[in-house]
């Protein structure tokens, strides 16, 4: 395997030797590692372009756990793959509402944990270049107090920065550039690249990705910024709170 970028990736296991052959792993495909134990999960997340973390949540800690996840995301916007057992599916749920991208079902195959890195990392740097593209047309998407720069892959609410997770980020763009105008779920499913036998998976996973979105650009919590279109997706349109 071959990277175009030497990536910084890091690891956080609490199980060593699961995290030591996936570091091999990355190493050999050509990415800069750093393994380190699930307490110390946030170290090194500022610099990294992507984390993996070991899930080792139980049914009884799940929301003290997954607070980790919710600290990593105000100070890094880096894609986060969590791997861990099947287990409840309702804490897998409550692993992508605090801030996780994606969610590998332990035993994860080194080489299947690789490609799912590189295919994350190639979508994040397209959607980058995706967004470089449209600055000739408009540098920054403006709607109430709400800044959207594609260019710097940034969003601010009265100048202040929202830290965003990157498919936060992409379909604030999408339904940004759309404004007004009703967004499909399929739309937001494929430019979020998930592919999901299950129309209704998809749609869920659609669904706790704006949840999140809303919680973090929209400080009434009335929806004055995504409105959802009961059973078509979501529309942006700012409609201040009375």
């Amino acid at each position: 395997m071959q990277t175009t970028a030497k990536k910084k990736i890091l690891i956080a296991a609490r199980d060593r030797e699961k995290g030591k052959m996936l570091a091999a792993c990355l190493s050999d495909a050509g990415y800069e590692v750093l393994l380190t134990g699930s307490e110390d999960i946030a170290k090194g997340a500022r610099e990294a372009s992507l984390i993996i973390v070991e899930d080792t949540v139980s049914d009884q800690d799940s929301f003290s756990d997954y607070s980790q996840i919710r600290r990593i995301r105000e100070i890094s916007g880096a894609p986060i793959i969590l791997f861990g057992p099947a287990g409840n599916v309702s804490n897998r749920i409550m692993a992508l509402n605090c801030g996780a991208d994606d969610y590998m079902v332990s035993p994860v195959n080194p080489l299947e944990m690789a490609a799912k890195v590189g295919a994350v990392l190639r979508r994040q740097e397209g959607h980058r270049a995706g967004s470089k593209g449209r600055q000739n047309d408009r540098e920054e998407i403006v709607i109430g107090e709400i800044v959207v720069d594609p260019g710097t892959f940034a969003a601010y609410r009265q100048g202040e920065r929202i830290m965003l997770t990157p498919n936060e980020f992409k379909i604030l763009t999408l339904l940004a550039v759309n404004e007004g105008s009703i967004v499909s779920y399929d739309e937001i499913a494929r430019f979020l690249d998930i592919h999901e036998k299950n129309p209704n998976r998809s749609k869920n996973i659609i669904v706790v990705h704006v949840s999140r979105l809303r919680d973090k650009i929209d400080h009434s919590g009335r929806d004055e910024y995504i409105h959802s279109v009961r059973g078509r997706g979501y529309r942006m349109q700012y409609i201040p709170a009375d």
